[in-house]
């Protein structure tokens, strides 16, 4: 089509995809919503707090390939994902608190025992006569855990909070109408710091159109998300998450885009560019950057926030039709196309021509929020 761009072409497959799963009965929808894990909660703020660490702890997806290695041989790959999920299940489940007092006494045994993964390897010293414990390649990855779960719990005491739960349905409570979802993105981040803060300097953030620093709070969204999913159709008054609704009232139009790495490869499979510096070699195949370089830092810092404007584009498009795209709709799309699963958009790419872009596996390193 004639003056068409990237950004109104994906915008246009998201709201197709969207119709045709409406279309499907409603049993494949974008966004799937109402999960229900399986764990008897005492109360509304037990089930959210658990959803709270569970949001804290969603990152490591740098590690993918130390944690294949280390599991069992003939044993099946879990996505960190999974192995963060089953860890806080079996923290919960065998009491071990996951409150103010217990996250802040978390310890890296304790990160080991409940997530099954390991901070050290064996080797042979003294010429093999002994084998000794030394730091193994996911030592990172378990004191990043240990520091987010104990800043997040010594937070907690320091505001007289008795879990993460307790604060964001006490904060409900408080704020009414005032404390919508975006509202609450912002608490979380201005509250707890590093652990759902995640923040873009100024200057970077400029070059892609944003006024100051730039919040993108991807785990304190997912956290949001998960809350909406669980409780959405359980917040008329009268019902035990009432104290919720304001908060989840018109969420997909409040929520921003969770901007990580498997996001931005959506968007590169789907051609939106990320500009480079010409001493960079381009965004594609295999990217691996370490925030701890400060080189790799600040590219890290670029294609997130170029990835922040894609997204505000695509959800400042037009409406087509009656539909219009929301931040999970969007979000779950990328995520489709970065796996290779767009409906039709590969299709198109052939009809017309083009060369599809090279698949992007964004790996960042040194983070707790990727």
């Amino acid at each position: 089509m004639a003056g068409e761009t990237a950004t109104t072409r994906v915008a246009a497959a998201v709201v197709a995809a969207a119709a045709a799963a409406a279309e499907n009965d409603g049993s494949t929808p974008l966004v799937v919503r109402g999960h229900q894990l399986p764990l008897q909660f005492d109360g509304i703020e037990d089930e959210v707090n658990f959803l709270g660490v569970l949001s804290a702890l969603d990152f490591g997806s740098g590690f993918a390939r130390e944690l294949e290695q280390a599991g069992q041989e003939g044993a099946p790959q879990r996505p960190f994902e999974e192995v963060v999920l089953f860890g806080v299940m079996h923290m919960y489940i065998s009491g071990a608190a996951i409150d103010a007092d217990g996250l802040r006494a978390v310890s890296a045994f304790g990160i080991e025992q409940h997530f099954g993964i390991s901070s050290t390897v064996e080797e042979e010293a003294l010429g093999g006569a002994i084998r000794a414990s030394v730091p193994g390649p996911l030592k990172p990855l378990v004191d990043l855990m240990v520091k987010t779960l104990n800043s997040l719990g010594a937070k907690l005491v320091d505001l007289g909070s008795k879990s993460l739960g307790h604060f964001l349905v006490e904060k409900c409570r408080e704020e009414g109408p005032d404390l919508d979802a975006a509202a609450a993105v912002q608490l979380l981040a201005d509250t707890f710091g590093s652990v759902f803060e995640d923040r873009i300097p100024a200057q970077v953030a400029a070059d892609a159109g944003a006024e100051g620093s730039l919040l993108l709070g991807r785990k304190a969204v997912r956290f949001l998300e998960r809350v909406d999913d669980r409780f959405f159709e359980e917040t008329a008054p009268g019902e035990q998450a009432e104290s919720l609704r304001y908060l989840l009232k018109d969420i997909a139009a409040k929520l921003p885009v969770k901007v990580d790495a498997e996001l931005i490869s959506g968007m590169h499979a789907l051609g939106l560019v990320f500009a480079t510096d010409e001493t960079e070699d381009p965004l594609e195949g295999t990217v691996v950057l370490d925030v701890s370089s400060p080189e790799d830092a600040a590219r890290e810092q670029r294609v997130r926030a170029q990835a922040w404007m894609h997204a505000k584009a695509l959800l400042a498009e037009p409406s087509i039709g009656e539909e219009r795209i929301t931040a999970r709709q969007l979000d779950a799309f990328l995520r489709r196309s970065a796996e290779g699963h767009a409906d039709g958009e590969s299709e198109t790419e052939e009809k017309e021509g083009k060369t599809e872009a090279s698949k992007l596996e964004l790996i960042v390193r040194g983070t707790n929020h990727y």
